[in-house]
């Protein structure tokens, strides 16, 4: 419902994709191919501008999940912004590190869709204990580097346990999810362009959403980066943006990829 007008021609590049495993399911989104920072600024105060509607809620429950093994690096510095921010804005935020929690990866015996009144697993391990706090929160923050193309180990053992979280088949009626409503971010850092790798995580954490039934509360990818001492101001701007717009709840989501620069322009995607 809103309209920006740009003051020189913009180019952009439409894409979609076919779900063909489910019916009238189908992903649209568009890239910024060539733009100026004049007009990208234009953008950027749009996205975080909060005429986007939805309100803040004031003392909130935030958990972030932090699957990297570097304390001082990319994504623990990132992270660290977004959650002295939120607490500067009232709100309880906990960590919990995942390299210093037990969380095996799924054995797919499917013993937890024997229960249909709680989320549960007959492994042994800190898994559990992750969801109870997962269960208690209103927003939910998972944060990982890209080690080789992939979320860190412990991220997708997590990840991998969450069929625990939901009972019967995506799109039918019998489809229910324990965190259903729930407010979840990613957080991603890379040393690579967004397309090379972060991309396809991106898309397979929208497959998650569907699965939880959950609803999306941004998407913050910083690319082209391989130390925090690249972590320029623009990019904690683009931190601080990120924690304002956390709790903007938005009837039809969408994406925006920023065009990288040497200045390691993170790609926003809300």
């Amino acid at each position: 419902s809103l309209n920006i007008t740009f003051a020189e021609p913009v180019e952009l590049c439409i894409r979609w994709q076919k779900h063909h495993a489910e019916k009238n399911l189908v992903d649209i989104g568009f890239e910024i191919c060539s733009i100026s920072e004049q007009s990208r600024q234009q953008l950027v105060e749009l996205i975080h501008s909060d005429r986007l509607g939805g309100q803040l809620k004031q003392h909130s429950t935030i958990l972030s999940l932090f699957g990297g093994h570097r304390q001082n690096g990319n994504t623990a510095t990132i992270l660290g912004w977004i959650e002295d921010d939120l607490k500067t804005l009232g709100h309880r935020v906990e960590r919990i590190n995942l390299v210093d929690k037990k969380v095996n990866g799924c054995t797919s015996c499917l013993e937890c869709k024997k229960n249909f009144h709680s989320p549960g697993c007959v492994q042994k391990d800190d898994f559990m204990s992750i969801v109870g706090k997962m269960l208690k929160s209103d927003i939910v923050i998972f944060a990982s580097p890209l080690y080789h193309r992939y979320l860190s180990v412990q991220m997708r053992a997590l990840f991998g346990r969450f069929n625990c979280l939901y009972r019967g088949e995506l799109g039918t009626v019998e489809h229910t999810s324990f965190v259903e409503g729930q407010l979840q971010s990613l957080i991603l850092t890379s040393v690579n362009p967004y397309e090379a790798y972060a991309e396809q995580i991106v898309k397979s954490f929208q497959r998650t959403l569907q699965l939880g039934k959950t609803h999306s509360a941004g998407k913050l990818i910083v690319c082209d980066c391989t130390s925090p001492d690249e972590l320029n101001g623009q990019i904690r701007g683009h931190a601080g943006a990120f924690t304002e717009q956390l709790f903007i709840t938005r009837t039809v989501p969408y994406s925006l990829l920023i065009p990288r620069t040497k200045a390691s322009i993170p790609a926003f995607v809300p």
